[in-house]
């Protein structure tokens, strides 16, 4: 107990004992696994886990129930650690048995309910967020990352930027706004004067955008959504407004 609050048992097997004695056996002797629908449990010697449905980059996922809907293969991995051998048809008593383990150890680990979902489980729209019925956001100097979560969701949608943004010149860099991850976003900066996008959507597509007339100038609204879905980005009504003091 910490503070009052009552706390969860450490789960595992302590490995301190294998730094203080290389030889000594094991002393794990049943492990559970799960993974995106997927599961296995390990238990004295013998393994059994579910064949995957998918490949593990396939984003897009067929109906699978995931309690009954995979197919079970099962190994004495103690003889046979490539897992070479199925043995799920020589021995279905043993494999009952090891689905039994694994249910038992699932249910003690929160493991239930499984979901198998892939891109769905993904999306943080499906989630509470303080972002629910607004569709404007104001932005103040100092905030420097945000979670998807609580960042505007320009996903598939129109939407405009708009930004107040004074240059001692007319050749500054420089991000304004960026939105994204490691395979897909978009940003919006300044190089050598010039206004740029970039936008990405993993391997799929990638668009540069460069606006040659030279700041200052009004930008607005820069995207429109298209049905179908788009598959690039489309600026639209760039316009000249004289003076240092710019609205993007």
């Amino acid at each position: 107990m910490v503070n009052g609050v009552i706390q969860k048992p450490h789960e595992g097997v302590s490995m301190l004992y294998s730094f203080l004695n290389a030889s000594s056996p094991s002393t794990r002797e049943t492990q559970y696994f799960e993974m995106l629908g997927n599961q296995g449990i390990y238990d004295k010697g013998w393994t059994a886990q579910t064949t995957p449905a998918a490949a593990p980059w396939q984003m897009t996922f067929p109906d699978t129930d995931p309690i009954t809907g995979y197919k079970w293969e099962l190994y004495n991995v103690a003889e046979d650690p490539t897992q070479s051998n199925n043995l799920a048809d020589t021995y279905p008593d043993k494999l009952e048995a090891m689905r039994t383990t694994f249910t038992m150890e699932a249910t003690k680990h929160n493991v239930y309910p499984i979901d198998n979902s892939r891109a769905a489980r993904m999306d943080v729209s499906s989630r509470p967020s303080i972002l629910q019925g607004r569709n404007e956001l104001t932005f103040f100097k100092g905030m420097n990352r945000m979670s998807e979560g609580v960042a505007p969701d320009t996903k598939n949608k129109d939407f405009s930027i708009i930004a107040d943004v004074h240059l001692p010149s007319d050749s500054e860099n420089g991000v304004l706004v960026t939105m994204g991850g490691r395979y897909s976003g978009y940003v919006f900066y300044l190089k050598e004067g010039y206004l740029k996008y970039h936008c990405k959507c993993a391997r799929l597509f990638l668009h540069l955008f460069v606006f040659l007339s030279l700041l200052p100038f009004f930008l607005f609204p820069p995207f429109q959504r298209l049905t179908p879905p788009p598959t690039r980005a489309h600026l639209i009504n760039v316009h000249r407004q004289p003076g240092g003091h710019n609205t993007l």
